[in-house]
């Protein structure tokens, strides 16, 4: 054997150890599947064993035949197992292209999305921030709106309170002075009665006196005479404290009473003598 077909069979045992596939397949039925490990395994052992079998042999020729088929075969299925490795590489290259670009392509919508969504957060931050500016200085003024109101209400309260206690204090000070009218009317009313009582008792008493009775004696006329002068003192001094009463005028305004009325003068019963004719008929009649 030559030197360079000795090295062309050492080439293609080395083939076991630089072959990788990036993929195995399982199923050994399918024939576009690549060669396992096992059946790579197995040629190089037909190879070996069809090498040993060449060095046995004696004609050169069968030998040389031998290895070129082998050659050939060993090639055009290397050739094969590549061009199913090559199919098996361009179909797993096309799905990680179309992964590739899907992945892309989520991460460009994903990227536009996010932008999209910063923005809009941006543009929704923004107004929510100028919404509550606006919202809090339309609180402040409403706020110092209301406070001026409380503040005028309470200063209309207070002056309210204070007119409402004057007027109170001067309808106390008119009903007061109402009930000293009142009262003085009564008394005045009443001293009328009492003078018209005072009247009648004294013509009765004046009467009794002028009559000629015989039963009628001086001491019983003196002892009428000191009663009716007490009644009189007392009515004087009636008067006197009717006439010092605080009389208002028409329109609010005080002054004391201007004109006094003059005291009637008592008609003090008058002591006739006994020598004076009696009138008994006159008591009579």
């Amino acid at each position: 054997m030559s030197l360079s077909k000795m090295k062309t069979l050492q080439q293609l045992h080395n083939l076991r150890f630089r072959s990788q596939f990036p993929r195995i397949l399982r199923n050994e039925s399918d024939d576009e599947a690549p060669v396992t490990r096992g059946k790579l395994k197995a040629i190089h052992e037909k190879v070996d064993s069809l090498l040993h079998a060449s060095k046995s042999s004696s004609t050169d020729d069968y030998s040389q035949a031998t290895v070129k088929y082998l050659l050939e075969t060993l090639t055009q299925e290397h050739s094969t197992n590549l061009e199913k490795m090559n199919k098996v590489i361009n179909a797993s290259a096309n799905v990680c292209n179309n992964m590739t670009k899907k992945v892309d392509k989520l991460i460009t919508d994903a990227t536009v999305f996010m932008e999209k969504f910063q923005s809009s957060f941006e543009s929704n931050t923004t107004k929510a921030n100028e919404i509550i500016s606006s919202l809090g200085s339309t609180l402040k003024t409403k706020k110092s709106k209301l406070q001026e109101v409380v503040t005028g209400i309470k200063s209309d309260h207070a002056k309210s309170q204070s007119s409402i206690s004057s007027q109170i204090s001067k309808l106390q000070d008119d009903l007061t002075m109402e009930n000293k009218i009142m009262d003085a009317l009564a008394v005045k009313t009443e001293m009328a009665s009492t003078k018209s009582d005072i009247a009648d008792v004294t013509g009765m008493l004046s009467d009794i006196i002028e009559t000629r009775d015989s039963m009628t004696t001086v001491t019983v006329k003196k002892h009428l005479a000191e009663k009716l002068s007490l009644v009189f003192t007392m009515l004087h001094q009636l008067e006197g404290d009717l006439e010092s009463i605080y009389v208002p005028k028409q329109g609010g305004e005080g002054m004391s009473q201007s004109k006094k009325e003059d005291p009637k003068p008592s008609a003090k019963p008058t002591v006739k003598s006994e020598s004076e004719p009696k009138g008994k008929e006159k008591l009579y009649s």
